[in-house]
């Protein structure tokens, strides 16, 4: 919420013990538009920046410690977010093929069961080729690391 700016969590009816990287990087997988059958990762998934401004956020609320004393180092402050923001991001993005395996495999099931008409197969195939997308982004094989 950009007035008051307060970030709620809601929809919890599939909700798992999972890693909170796989929870953020569902949520910003989630940025993407999935529901409507077209993602656009590039230019809808959130970009470093919108990634750090929501980790900075999330870090103040889930450790108000760690954030003052983050936020307290002025000589090394940015540098200090930098490290953590950037180890964060990358542990998100690995963790955001959870996200898409999950869906997929759901959305597999849900083409048998569900009575919701909806391209479920559809949408299983995206999910897997965002799976597929960062798996070569965060996993490269040696192949792929030789032509970047």
């Amino acid at each position: 919420n950009n007035n008051n700016h307060q970030l709620s969590f809601i929809d919890f009816e599939y909700a798992g013990y999972n890693p909170r990287a796989v929870d953020l990087g569902n949520t910003f997988c989630e940025c993407c538009d999935m529901n409507n059958l077209k993602p656009d990762y590039d230019t809808e998934y959130p970009t470093k920046d919108e990634q750090d401004w929501f980790l900075r956020r999330y870090i103040a609320a889930a450790d108000p410690g760690l954030y003052t004393w983050l936020e307290s180092h002025t000589s090394t402050e940015q540098q200090a977010w930098d490290g953590l923001l950037e180890e964060l991001r990358l542990e998100i993005g690995k963790h955001a093929l959870v996200s898409h395996l999950g869906w997929a495999v759901w959305g597999v099931c849900q083409s048998y069961t569900s009575p919701i008409e909806f391209e479920f197969r559809k949408y299983s195939a995206l999910r897997l080729e965002g799976y597929k997308l960062f798996q070569q982004q965060f996993f490269p094989t040696k192949q792929q690391q030789t032509t970047r």
